[in-house]
């Protein structure tokens, strides 16, 4: 019994020096869990960095609506042309092309953008506007080929398909709607037009009782001029404008306003009664005892001569020098003209030389010659007839004189042109230069 007692002893003495380890000098210990030491993990939180980022879709987009109510945004993709919506939180990284922030609410319809997104919850996470998007802004009268979608921006080709989105108001339209006088912004990547806004856009007025003022001119604001038909419907750009319609130096103003896609009426029966508008003339004639006629009165030209808006016609004659004969427009409040007889007598002359040396043509035919403003193109019902000062051949009945030139307001004339075989020399007032 004493020899199994000892066995056991021995046995338990054994187990507990395995136990507690071959050295009786080190005490065990007990640690808490911030006191554990961690081994290095740079390459483990970059590789769980790359797997938990906050996007697993990146798509180039073009922004078809922005809904900041309900934190939405539609986005149609350039890779296969879907349209999709996406959610976004308060913590969605917007930047623009620069790289700044900015807010949702200015990410614009029609915008080019590349959209960071998760795409089993649709979630948006970053929206930047696109950096390599160009954009063109403030273009007018835009031209494009339809058959092989194509058009010319600042001098240089695009090309455009059927997704090209087009844009007004917030709403798609057609491209076959915009008109030459909207104002446009063209965003597109490379040499491919994407989307067109149009920024400022065009209405309607239609013009009534127009009998009286048919062959006259009307002015929206110094946007456009045209000549009065009858009953006409005028596409004019959106905006408010002072409108004036004149016929023979009489007329009137209106202010009017014209929204976008919409038409408003605008009966001429208004302007007829306003009181007559006039202008001052100044005439510096040679020689200054020439005798001075305004529409066939004779006018002394020793100071200002008060005309009415509209045209005129004038003659100066003196013994010994040709008579001088000529159309004018009255159509600001000073004027002035210098007339050298002269000076016409010497042209006068050239003139015959000319036809005496010709090939035996002894048939001459009447002449129009517009002597200002100088360097203006002149078209004569439309067709381009040269720069200022310029002759063409004479044709009878109310005619139109349209005056343009680089920088400065087209001008739109009606003249009456006599059917006879005499020349007409026209003096037209100076253009405004265009404000920048």
């Amino acid at each position: 019994m004493r020899k199994i007692y000892k066995s056991t002893l021995a046995l338990i003495a054994l187990s507990i020096f395995l136990l507690t380890g071959c050295s009786s000098e080190k005490e065990p210990s007990i640690h808490s869990g911030n006191d554990i030491p961690r081994l290095p993990t740079t390459s483990v939180e970059e590789k769980e960095s790359s797997e938990n980022a906050d996007y697993d879709v990146k798509d180039t987009a073009l922004v078809l609506n922005v809904d900041t109510e309900n934190m939405q945004v539609v986005l149609k993709s350039f890779t296969d042309d879907e349209k999709y919506i996406l959610t976004y939180t308060g913590g969605c990284d917007v930047q623009n092309e620069y790289g700044e922030i900015i807010a949702m609410s200015q990410i614009e319809i029609g915008e080019i953008v590349d959209a960071y997104y998760v795409n089993s919850k649709n979630k948006l996470t970053r929206l930047y506007i696109s950096s390599e998007a160009f954009e063109y802004n403030r273009v007018t009268a835009f031209e494009y080929n339809e058959t092989d979608m194509t058009c010319e921006i600042k001098g240089e080709l695009y090309t455009f398909d059927d997704s090209l989105i087009v844009m007004s108001n917030g709403v798609q339209i057609e491209l076959s709607d915009i008109e030459s006088v909207d104002v446009l912004t063209l965003k597109g990547i490379d040499k491919r037009l994407n989307s067109i806004i149009v920024t400022s856009g065009h209405g309607y007025i239609n013009l009534t009782n127009t009998d009286y003022f048919e062959g006259g001119i009307i002015e929206i604001g110094k946007k456009m001029m045209v000549v009065i038909t009858e009953d006409m419907q005028i596409v004019a750009p959106e905006g408010t404008y002072n409108v004036m319609a004149t016929y023979n130096g009489q007329g009137g103003f209106k202010e009017v306003t014209v929204k976008r896609d919409s038409e408003i009426s605008l009966s001429l029966t208004e302007f007829q009664d306003e009181a007559e508008r006039y202008g001052n003339y100044s005439f510096d004639i040679f020689p200054s005892e020439a005798t001075l006629k305004v529409d066939g009165n004779v006018t002394s030209h020793d100071d200002f001569v008060e005309m009415t808006y509209g045209t005129h016609k004038i003659q100066v004659l003196a013994d010994g020098y040709e008579t001088y004969n000529a159309t004018i427009v009255v159509d600001s409040v000073y004027e002035s003209l210098t007339i050298d007889l002269s000076m016409q007598s010497e042209a006068d002359d050239e003139t015959e030389n000319d036809e005496d040396e010709d090939d035996g043509d002894e048939t001459s035919e009447a002449q129009i010659r517009v002597d200002s403003p100088v360097d203006a193109e002149v078209y004569f019902d439309g067709v381009y007839k040269g720069v200022v000062p310029v002759s063409f051949k004479k044709e009878s009945g109310t005619r139109v004189i349209t005056l343009r030139r680089s920088g400065y307001e087209a001008k739109m004339y009606t003249l009456e042109i006599t059917d006879d075989n005499n020349d007409v020399n026209i003096v037209l007032p100076e253009l405004e230069k265009i404000e920048e």
